[in-house]
């Protein structure tokens, strides 16, 4: 019983940084275009 919630918690944690860079770049994105205009 402990491998299905093991898999789960990766794939958690895999969307949860996934979710994380997304924003991130979209920061970094927004912050780019501020610099340039």
């Amino acid at each position: 019983y402990v491998l299905p919630w093991l898999i789960l918690k990766n794939s958690v944690r895999a969307f949860i940084v996934d979710q994380w860079k997304l924003k991130m770049g979209f920061q970094c994105a927004k912050l780019r275009t501020h610099l340039e205009i």
